[in-house]
């Protein structure tokens, strides 16, 4: 499949969601929450996926059974949630199948979990959560850490017989590439994001894993062909030997799992909760009289990232920036103020150098909701 289909398929999308293009007799916002998520079960069948140092262990089978008790969580707690596995037992699915699977059912998210592996060595340990996207710095460790890991997990497309026709002009030098992956990364980064930082947040207050190496972006191929908010997770390292005690213990599973439903949990509710305001909303969401009493403040996001930038970094274009922090991520706002109207005015130019900034209300200095 060319790259040109999923441009396709992600225009027809972003348009399918732009405000008004419901028209006239509409879902309600019921029937526009969170309904289906798919769970990916990494590697599998003939792709073992990183083994142990002593052969035993397969990250297949461990991720295959997170990925079943994480269902059985979900659907016990949420009966109107359909939960979809892309396998549910030791068998090889190729990368491009697991999301189409995941467009065909309409899914609206979209959690692929592995383990991850370093060379003979290394004493890397803990957990990591991953996104679309590039890393930013090849200069720093982090990078050539980041592309290690991405080298390993696309490399399971060689194992298909036709991945010189499902993944031709899949590369970061492709025209049409650049085009579907920035398509991508606009549609779906903030959701992705969100789901992201819950994961990070609840593996972290769980303790289940010593160390949160947190929230990166990677040019992963299975996230890169998922058409819906996406997240592709490394739950340890089966080449670190406290980490693979961990993933050898039945009980220790178990708490990945629920925190695994907990950052589930917490994404559905949000989720739900933004559709409930957006359904309603025209150009601005509704604000009850209880949020006017509240400090509420008009400003435009320009982007989130794991690192604290100081105030007078130039990034901000000159303007004093506003930062809401999160558990591992940082969201950086400009042009605060009081007043919707004028804080728009300075949006046609902020896009000049950041053509994916929206506007938003921030309530209280902590809730931030997206103004249409």
């Amino acid at each position: 499949m060319k790259p040109s289909y999923f441009i396709f398929s992600v225009a027809a999308l972003l348009i399918s969601l732009a405000p008004g293009a419901l028209a006239e007799g509409q879902a309600p916002a019921a029937e526009l929450a969170l309904k289906t998520v798919v769970l990916d079960a990494g590697h599998g069948g003939r792709d073992p996926g990183c083994v142990s140092g002593d052969g035993k262990t397969y990250e297949k089978d461990i991720v295959l059974r997170i990925t079943l008790r994480l269902k059985e969580l979900i659907e016990e707690s949420f009966p109107g949630v359909n939960v979809l596995t892309t396998r549910d037992k030791d068998v090889f699915i190729p990368l491009i199948e697991r999301a189409r699977f995941a467009t065909r059912n309409n899914a609206d998210l979209f959690i692929s979990i592995h383990i991850n592996a370093q060379r003979k060595g290394s004493n890397a340990n803990g957990f990591s959560v991953h996104l679309l996207g590039q890393s930013q710095d090849k200069n720093k460790d982090t990078y050539a850490f980041n592309m290690d890991v991405c080298q390993r997990e696309n490399s399971v497309i060689y194992l298909e017989d036709d991945y010189n026709t499902n993944y031709k002009g899949l590369n970061d030098d492709d025209p049409q590439t650049a085009i579907f992956l920035n398509l991508m990364h606009t549609a779906y980064r903030e959701q992705s994001l969100l789901f992201a930082d819950k994961v990070n947040d609840e593996i972290k207050t769980s303790s289940v894993l010593r160390r949160s190496n947190g929230v990166m972006q990677n040019n992963f191929a299975v996230l890169r062909l998922a058409t819906m908010p996406a997240v592709l997770l490394e739950l340890g390292f089966i080449t670190n030997p406290v980490d693979l005690e961990t993933l050898r213990n039945p009980d220790k599973l178990e708490q990945l799992s629920v925190s695994l439903f907990n950052a589930f949990s917490r994404y559905k509710e949000m989720y739900d909760a933004s559709v409930r305001i957006e359904s309603m909303a025209t150009e601005i969401p509704a604000v009850s009289a209880d949020t006017l009493k509240r400090s509420v403040l008009y400003a435009i996001q320009i982007f989130a990232s794991g690192k604290t930038l100081p105030k007078d970094d130039s990034r901000f274009l000159g303007y004093k920036p506003l930062v809401i922090q999160g558990s591992s991520i940082n969201r950086y706002f400009i042009c605060s103020g009081e007043n919707l109207a004028e804080v728009s005015e300075h949006l046609p130019k902020v896009r000049e150098k950041y053509p994916d900034s929206f506007l938003v209300q921030i309530i209280d200095g902590k809730e931030v909701r997206r103004v249409k």
